[in-house]
């Protein structure tokens, strides 16, 4: 489904207050500004709450200073009733059906709950807690009830269905209408028409699979954070740079050892680690933990995996579709997963054969058959003697300041928008940038945009974007959206002050932000038709988009400055770093085949999964054997692929190759006329940025581009492309 209310259904929250009280019918009907209706009854730690009243802020800033845990519960429980019995009202409406009292109320039925939910799910991702765990679990369930009962509702089916049959009359505006029928045909593919038993058990296993979802996420990062290897003599840690060092080493201390270095098990610092260590030994010993996370006792994903996997089919056919994948893909630009499979099959062909050829090439550098725990360290070794590239000595010159400013510098250039840092509306601990942004023409307020730089132990590891706010007309005011990248840099080195970032940390940025103008620049009513709320195989095109400019050499030069000369980053190095980035472009984009075909696996149906939990490592083993260079990619993937199992991407990780493909189509006038060049900067604001989902996606880029995306123009990127 893809209608605003199911969003509430992936959001973490809790309670403990069993008051209630009615929830407002307008804003403008308040003279003090509460998401409830207050009277002089009303009780103090309700008006107290900083999560049920309107933020006196600019712009409606959320007030994280005076967010507090304890400020959770008790707006969850209030905001949950006003929302039970807003969809009640909704749902048991004796009026003539019309657009507004239907279709817009479905669009405002959990405003009440706006500032909670929002807020619950930035801290279940930013900052999660054992408590913070325990209020998503309770409430993740009790707004999923009530989701439910909006989506599966054959009452409100019908009266969608009545306006659907007398919409010519209805005088609707082309996005009305497609608003309208999106809905209609959301709540039909959820079941909403299907029988009262059959209903009832769609949401009692939807509800059974939100849960081990979360189950899934949890026990991803309490493992990885659980677990480390622990090294007591330095020399096993030659090669690694010293600040990596350093940081394995207060790690050791913060876990009571006296003397030693603790590798932290998350994927960054893995990856990092891999690249440098020389002694393989320790490689391998490192390697083999890191392919042991949430594989065993209570933190066991893979019986969660195949859990999820089955309630998903068992659920997709109660609705009428042959399997998970045809329930997920039915409002996709492509909507059959035979076809989405070809692509998959097609593109890696392609990279099989040229991951062949560079897994040839690195065992001949090496001297030796690669084995899994030497691709990174090889890898980067022969990188660097082809092109000259240190990703030691680029991460010289990405402070993170400046790489954020340069991101922002591209914007600029090609939108005319102005980021303005904001520290009255951000929050210090834990860090968080507030940025405003503004139209340089109009001089007209955009968005606010957030940014959330830096790892931590309780924050989820995936780089992600997200609304804090989104944007859309609710009870007649018009609301600018407020996004947030939340990323996972390195803490300040202690000595400079400074983080810096990888090359790959370089593109993260970049990608995020892309996401963030699609929701910062979107312009229209109706929230579930705007910004990142696009079909899931158009959703990644403005992030790769945006991406394809970090590393060009005249973006460099705007942004890549060292850390304490200020000197720009010197040619053999930009020229180096440019070179890269097509090196071994076979093995990364068969990586990314795999994940995306192992996901297919788990979710089309047509390859019978696992029997049990014992023989998924022989089933995973099976499934990717034909996209398998010399085995070095042997180890289990599912009980960490959060991407299927825990976020919304479950039969859609294809959607980056497929972006992959648009984003390369759609930066080619840009290689051709000019990295900023206006007129099509423009035409890419206002066909793909603006317009959100208000359109069909593929008219719209032909209306950007003036043919369909062509695969050929990925693969020319990549060094790739044989007439």
């Amino acid at each position: 489904m893809k209608i605003v209310f199911v969003v509430l259904v992936v959001l973490a929250l809790g309670s403990s207050q069993s008051w209630a009280f009615p929830y407002p019918m307008s804003r403008s009907a308040f003279t003090c500004k509460y998401y409830v209706e207050v009277n002089d009854k009303t009780p103090k730690w309700v008006l107290e709450n900083p999560l049920l009243r309107f933020s006196d802020l600019p712009f409606g800033a959320i007030p994280f200073e005076l967010i507090q845990e304890s400020h959770l519960e008790p707006a969850l429980r209030v905001t949950h009733e006003a929302c039970k019995e807003r969809v009640g009202k909704l749902i048991h409406n004796d009026e003539e059906p019309t657009f507004q009292n239907t279709i817009v109320a479905i669009e405002e039925s959990f405003e009440p709950a706006s500032m909670a939910l929002h807020v619950l799910h930035h801290m279940v991702s930013s900052r999660s807690s054992p408590h913070i765990q325990k209020i998503s679990k309770v409430w993740r369930s009790r707004f999923r009830k009530v989701s439910d009962s909006l989506s599966l509702n054959p009452t409100l089916f019908s009266r969608i269905e009545k306006l659907v049959l007398s919409k010519e009359r209805l005088g609707l505006t082309p996005v009305q209408e497609r608003l309208l029928l999106r809905t209609y045909n959301s709540m039909k593919a959820a079941g909403a028409r299907l029988g009262p038993e059959v209903r009832k058990e769609i949401a009692k296993l939807e509800l059974r699979i939100s849960r081990l979802q979360l189950e899934f996420g949890n026990n991803y990062k309490e493992s990885m954070f659980q677990t480390g290897l622990y090294m007591s003599d330095r020399e096993a840690l030659t090669g690694v740079p010293e600040e990596l060092v350093n940081r394995a080493q207060e790690l050791a201390l913060k876990e009571g050892k006296s003397k030693g270095f603790t590798i932290s098990l998350d994927t960054n610092t893995y990856i990092y680690f891999m690249t440098y260590l020389e002694n393989r030994s320790v490689r391998k010993r490192l390697h083999n933990l890191f392919s042991q996370i949430a594989t065993t006792g209570k933190t066991n994903n893979l019986k969660v995996a195949l859990k999820i996997a089955n309630l998903r089919q068992k659920v997709s056919l109660l609705r009428g579709f042959k399997s998970f994948a045809d329930f997920q893909l039915k409002d996709r630009v492509e909507a059959d997963p035979k076809v989405v499979r070809k692509f998959l099959e097609d593109l890696g062909q392609k990279y099989l054969a040229a991951a062949k050829k560079e897994m040839a090439e690195l065992e001949a550098f090496a001297g030796h058959k690669i084995e899994p725990h030497d691709f990174y360290f090889y890898s980067q070794k022969l990188k660097k003697s082809l092109f000259q590239f240190d990703p030691k000595e680029v991460r010289e010159y990405f402070q993170l300041e400046n790489v954020v400013a340069g991101a922002m510098t591209v914007a600029k250039r090609l939108y005319n928008i102005t980021g303005t840092l904001r520290p009255d509306l951000g929050n210090p601990k834990p860090r968080l940038d507030a940025f405003e942004f503004t139209d340089d023409h109009s001089g007209e307020h955009l968005a606010l945009y957030y940014l959330d730089p830096l790892g931590r132990a309780n924050k989820s590891q995936n780089p992600h974007n997200r609304n804090l706010q989104p944007t859309g007309i609710f009870f007649g005011d018009h609301r600018r959206p407020h996004v947030l990248n939340s990323l996972n840099e390195s803490p300040p080195n202690p000595d400079t002050g400074v983080t810096l970032l990888s090359h790959n940390g370089v593109r993260t940025n970049f990608h995020e932000f892309g996401h963030g103008l699609q929701g910062m620049l979107t312009v229209g009513d109706y929230t579930s038709l705007l910004g990142t709320n696009v079909p899931r195989d158009v959703l990644e095109l403005p992030s790769q988009f945006f991406e394809r400019w970090a590393f060009q050499p005249e973006v460099l030069a705007l942004y890549a400055k060292h850390h304490i000369t200020g000197e720009p980053m010197p040619k053999h190095l930009v020229d180096g770093l440019y070179a890269s980035e097509r090196f071994q472009a076979g093995t990364n984009g068969l990586i990314q085949i795999r994940y995306a075909l192992l996901d297919f696996a788990w979710h089309d149906g047509t390859v019978q999964l696992p029997k049990s939990v014992t023989d998924i490592l022989a089933w995973e083993s099976e499934v990717l054997a034909p996209w398998t260079v010399d085995n070095v990619y042997t180890r289990t993937i599912s009980q960490r692929f959060t991407h299927a199992f825990e976020s919304g991407y479950a039969a859609g990780y294809y959607v980056y190759k497929r972006a992959e493909v648009n984003a390369a189509s759609a930066f080619r006038p840009f290689r051709e006329y000019g990295l900023f060049n206006q007129e099509w900067a423009k035409k890419f604001r206002e066909t793909i940025l603006e317009r959100g989902n208000q359109e069909d996606a593929r008219e719209l880029f032909r209306r950007f581009l003036g043919h369909d995306p062509d695969i050929n123009d990925l693969l020319r990127e990549e060094g790739l492309y044989e007439p």
